[in-house]
């Protein structure tokens, strides 16, 4: 039933007990103001007032703003519209804004840059600020980093020390350049076709250059006539942001070549890596800010090939898993130039990853490496369980995968989704893997892509996995790209959701949100209300009608 309410078109649905997450309310709402979804700034939601604000910023300059204020309550009938236009940080105050409207600040901030050298792997910290200024052909504000100073670190005895990562106490954020092109521009079509890729080659991560510190994991090499020493010797080094001096350096040294497959910064700030060594052993090495130790184990590979992990995940008693498909590749014989280029093993393992003979688990506790887990790739076919209503997924059988999530269920049990990928590097079927908590592989499923198109043929889609509040299942949700809008730019993606039975017995049809009429904002697409209710929010295609679905999971 269909009813309509001035502009608010309300749809309430009340499904039977056969899917496990309520479509409490959904709804379309026309401002019919400048409100959209792409000027939409902010979402406020209080369940306790049963309310939710949303901020749409219409028009601003660098000091003033006029927005649109919204307050609907909880089933998303309008309580209240505002009109606003005043300074910008008497509002920022007022109504406890977190966004900004510094689009073009003329201050110079200082920032620093820890960089690679593309040829040689060498660190390189590169000081400076990002130099914004008015593009006059354009109308827009471009941008460039301004470098001031460079420094190459050594080590005390003078060697040469190629990055493999870095971290810091201050926050890291993604810089790309700015560049806007001439509308009469001769080459304007193949500028804006080749934007992307210009910019993502100049991409940097930057952090603040006036605080904190800043340590690195380097490889140390004498270059090519120490080839048979190559990662045996690595080095932390860390640095005083401000004045880039060295504060500390401590020596990590293993007794035969080892390579750092994976590293990720955990929960603790300290900071875990992998490492696969020429002696067929993984070791996992977890050390402090200062590059000091703190767990460090080796276990006896289950095979002897490159082990391609995809990720890292904690687990609430402290332990960690860690996963991905194991490849063909043999490494026991030496790792050579594996090793001598660290800054690109990220590229090396996707390759070795689209020729896999499995796929393996580990489980890291306290004071050891508490199993490892392979699972031969033709073992998917004897799990495989079907999505409800979804007969066209097959097993996985090999191939390269790219991991979505991994997560840890109530019951212990671990769930993996991921997504097939060909050898031309085109995105396929959705996977999810239920493993018991010692890492036996209970069953998989696998949905089909509900729409091909060129904005997710190369790009993995997203999930996520969520508990049930009352029971041991698991709820998984696929973000699917039905398109791009071609006027602002929006990826319009919509979500489906099936919930898993405890341990891995059955799952769910998918259910889809919005009847690929409505998709996702790419800012507030999913919102907390409590512990089983969530807030989708959205709008149509052109972004003009507001769009809200108000989920239960049981």
């Amino acid at each position: 039933m269909i009813c309509k309410f001035g502009t608010l078109i309300l749809f309430t649905l009340f499904l039977n007990c056969a899917y496990a997450q309520k479509v409490l309310k959904e709804a379309f709402f026309d401002p019919k103001g400048k409100a959209k979804i792409t000027n939409l700034r902010e979402v406020q939601i209080d369940e306790s007032k049963n309310e939710m604000k949303l901020y749409f910023l219409t028009k601003s300059t660098t000091k003033k703003m006029k927005a649109e204020i919204l307050t609907f309550d909880l089933d998303f009938n309008l309580k209240n519209s505002e009109n606003l236009e005043e300074d910008y940080e008497i509002i920022k105050e007022k109504y406890k804004l977190s966004f900004s409207l510094n689009f073009c600040p003329e201050t110079k901030e200082p920032l620093l840059s820890v960089e690679a050298n593309k040829m040689s792997g060498q660190v390189v910290f590169k000081k400076g600020f990002i130099e914004r200024y008015y593009n006059w052909n354009t109308g827009y504000c471009d941008d460039r980093f301004n470098v001031e100073e460079k420094v190459k670190p050594k080590g005390d005895d003078g060697e040469k020390i190629k990055l493999v990562n870095y971290w810091t106490n201050n926050t890291i954020e993604n810089y790309y350049r700015s560049m806007s092109f001439n509308a009469y521009s001769v080459r304007q079509a193949q500028r804006i076709e080749n934007l992307y890729s210009t910019l993502y080659g100049k991409g940097k991560h930057v952090m603040s250059g006036t605080q904190g510190d800043v340590v690195f994991l380097g490889l140390v090499t004498s270059g090519m006539r120490d080839a048979a020493n190559w990662g045996k010797n690595y080095i932390f080094q860390k640095f005083s942001v401000s004045s880039l001096s060295k504060t500390n350096e401590v020596s990590l040294t293993f007794d035969v070549q080892a390579a750092p497959v994976f590293n990720k910064i955990l929960s603790s700030g300290n900071i875990a890596y992998i490492f696969q060594r020429s002696d067929n052993q993984t070791e996992y090495l977890e050390v402090d800010f200062d590059g000091n130790t703190k767990r460090r184990f080796k276990t006896n590979a289950t095979v002897d090939a490159v082990w391609c992990v995809d990720d890292m995940v904690e687990l609430e008693d402290g332990s960690i898993i860690v996963a991905g498909v194991v490849s063909k590749t043999k490494i026991k014989k030496g790792i050579g130039g594996f090793v001598y280029a660290p800054h690109q093993i990220s590229t090396y393992l996707p390759t070795h990853a689209a020729n896999p003979q499995g796929f393996q688990l580990m489980k890291i506790g306290t004071n050891q490496i508490d199993w490892v887990s392979f699972i031969k790739s033709e073992d998917f076919k004897s799990t495989f369980t079907v999505v409800a209503k979804d007969k066209k997924g097959k097993p996985y059988t090999g191939g390269q995968l790219v991991i979505g999530d991994v997560f840890q269920a109530n019951s212990g049990d671990i769930l993996i989704t991921g997504q097939k990928k060909n050898n031309k590097g085109e995105m396929g079927e959705m996977v999810c893997f239920y493993f018991d908590s010692k890492g036996k592989l209970l069953s998989n499923f696998a949905t089909i892509m509900r729409d091909k198109n060129k904005y997710n043929k190369y790009s993995p889609s997203n999930h996520s996995l969520l508990n049930s509040p009352t029971t041991k299942d698991v709820y998984w949700i696929i973000y699917e790209v039905a398109d791009l809008h071609k006027m602002s730019g929006r990826t319009l993606y919509y979500p489906r959701i099936s919930r898993i039975k405890q341990g891995g017995k059955s799952a769910e049809p998918f259910v889809e949100l919005g009847g690929r009429k409505a998709f996702l904002d790419d800012k507030y697409p999913v919102n907390y209300v409590n512990d089983k209710t969530y807030i989708f929010i959205g709008s149509n295609r052109n972004g003009k009608e507001l769009w809200f679905n108000k989920i239960e999971f049981e």
